[in-house]
This record gives C-alpha cells, sequence and structure tokens, in this order.
C-alpha cells in the first residue's frame, strides 16, 4: 500500500503528502496485526518485539484521526442528508500537532438521476457533499484528479486556502 502514491501522477509533494498517509496506515495496521508470540522466541526478543510494536502504533496512531475526520454516510440518507462533511477540527488538530500537513476540502461528487421512463431521461442530479482532510501540498485539482481516480462520477473539489497570519497580526487580534 505504501507504494501506490509514488505511481500517481502528481507532483512529487503532492505524493509525498499521500505517502505519509498510505504509509502510516500501511505500518499502523501492520504493527496491530503483529503478534510477539512469548513462547515461541526468546524474552529478550520478545521485549524487543513489543517495543518496535508500541513505536510503530505511536508514530502512526495519528491516522485514526485522519480516517475519522474524513466525511462518512451518515444517517438519514433515505431522507435528504446528502452533506458527510466529516470532521474539520480533527484536519485542523492534526496540522496543529504537526501530525500531518492536512487542509480540508469538500469534493462534491455529481451523481446523475436514473432514466424513469425510456424517453424521459431525469436530468436533476444528486449532489454528494464529502469532506475530506487532504495533504496541504496537493492542489484542488489533484485532489479532484485523485477521487476521479476511484468514482466514475462528475466532481469538483475547493479546499480551504492557509490562514497562516504573521505573528504581528496575531498579537493585534
Amino acid at each position: 500500500m505504501c507504494n501506490i502514491s509514488q505511481r500517481l501522477p502528481f507532483t512529487i509533494n503532492c505524493r509525498n503528502g499521500l505517502a505519509k498517509i498510505f504509509c502510516s496506515l500501511s505500518n499502523f495496521l501492520d504493527a496491530n496485526w503483529q503478534e510477539c508470540n512469548f513462547g515461541s522466541i526468546e524474552y529478550e526478543q520478545c521485549i524487543n518485539c513489543s517495543r518496535n510494536k508500541m513505536n510503530i502504533i505511536r508514530q502512526t496512531s495519528w491516522v485514526i484521526t485522519w480516517l475519522d475526520s474524513l466525511g462518512k454516510m451518515p444517517p438519514a440518507v433515505s431522507e435528504g442528508n446528502y452533506y458527510w462533511l466529516g470532521d474539520y477540527e480533527q484536519c485542523s488538530v492534526l496540522r496543529q500537532t504537526n501530525a500531518f500537513d492536512g487542509r480540508y476540502c469538500r469534493i462534491v461528487l455529481e451523481i446523475p438521476d436514473i432514466e424513469t421512463y425510456r424517453y424521459c431521461p431525469q436530468s436533476d442530479t444528486l449532489n454528494i457533499h464529502l469532506g475530506l482532510c487532504a495533504p496541504s501540498m496537493c492542489t484542488p485539482q489533484e485532489i479532484t484528479q485523485l477521487v476521479r481516480m476511484v468514482t466514475p462520477y462528475a466532481i469538483s473539489a475547493e479546499c480551504e486556502t492557509s490562514l497562516d497570519w504573521p505573528l504581528s497580526s496575531q498579537i493585534f487580534m
């Protein structure tokens, strides 16, 4: 999973941001599934195995917050809830703690309505608004291209701009 990002047709900075997500997720899952069998290895090896496992989990546990920040299908979809915005604050916290340099993006998936009659197609589209904590090094165009790789629907992406204020402006406020 870690090498997938290197084959993507994006800028090197965007690929590196995506690699951090993919590699951290892969390492986190591998570490959680790894077993340090106390009965089959020496005590010292067992201690080292446990330490390595805990270090990897500690270094990559931010990816759980990242996953949690993503927009997911909520209840009441059948009643018209098509705003799956995720958690903006969780994406911001990852950046503030230097765990992941991400920014919040809103993706709009335009899903065409099905044809109700053979000669009377429906022209209304269903717009699903999806929140995504994307690498800040990726442009909205790269995010759009990335999402197009996994969905056949028309999409658009809008990402927040950096709100880094100079220290003098922060003091003034």
